[in-house]
């Protein structure tokens, strides 16, 4: 009798202790998230939204690890294209471009967008984006050029490289060509010139111009000798609408 007086006792403290527990971890919860009971870093996965705790969006592309200056749109979906930002034509951007094409590959995404921004650079550096370029379109994909501000020198011939009806400028954007040049001495180095070395030194220059003009005939509407002769002593500067006049542009938005 005494025990079963003792079991009964036991199970009334246990149902009065228990309710009592219960408000307590109502009253002071350790949870921060009602959702996922965290008690920290909830609102790295979670955000409110009209007064309730919901998982917050995540994008298509987050697990993917691009390579430098690349970037998926619409990532998933039919309509995927990569993106790439040329400033400065130089070793760095030859590799990263090659990267984008080769990530796109890999992926099966048929479109790459180059915004150039670019007041140019490494003219033999320039040939090798238009080479990968090349081979990019060759095998049955696009590539988009694109500017907004500026694209001189060698960045103006990738610019012109772009797939034809795929080479797009705002109408006030700046486009130059010129005539090979280089910069010689300087502060720490003095380059001797005699004048055969100088002879053939500018029969270098003028094979590097003769392919320039030459290549870029083929590119838009204008013939390899109008092509020297607006570019001889000078800078050939043109906007965004007078691009187009000359055939290196295909389309102008903001005319």
């Amino acid at each position: 009798m005494k025990k079963a007086m003792s079991v009964l006792l036991a199970l009334a403290i246990v149902g009065l202790v228990t309710p009592v527990a219960m408000a307590q971890e109502d009253k002071n919860p350790e949870s921060i998230c009602p959702t996922t009971l965290m008690k920290e870093d909830c609102t790295k996965c979670h955000t409110m939204s009209g007064g309730k705790f919901v998982l917050k969006e995540t994008p298509p592309d987050a697990h993917l690890d691009y390579p430098t200056g690349v970037k998926i749109v619409n990532y998933g979906k039919p309509d995927a294209y990569g993106t790439y930002t040329l400033g400065e034509v130089d070793y760095s951007a030859s590799n990263q471009i090659e990267a984008l094409f080769q990530y796109l590959k890999d992926r099966d995404i048929k479109v790459a967008k180059i915004e150039i921004l670019s007041g140019g650079g490494n003219l033999l550096l320039g040939w090798r984006i238009k080479g990968l370029m090349d081979e990019w379109t060759e095998a049955g994909n696009i590539v988009e050029t694109r500017v907004r501000g500026v694209a001189a020198s060698a960045a103006f011939l990738i610019f012109a490289a772009g797939t034809k009806g795929h080479r797009i400028v705002n109408s006030t954007a700046e486009l130059m060509a010129h005539e090979v040049r280089s910069w010689q001495g300087g502060m720490f180095f003095i380059k001797e010139i005699t004048p055969s070395g100088a002879e053939e030194e500018a029969k270098v220059y003028k094979h590097l111009q003769d392919t320039i003009s030459t290549w870029l005939a083929t590119r838009g509407n204008l013939s390899k000798e109008k092509l020297d002769s607006m570019m001889k002593f000078k800078e050939f500067w043109m906007t965004g609408k007078q691009a187009k006049e000359y055939g290196f542009a295909d389309v102008v938005i903001g005319e």
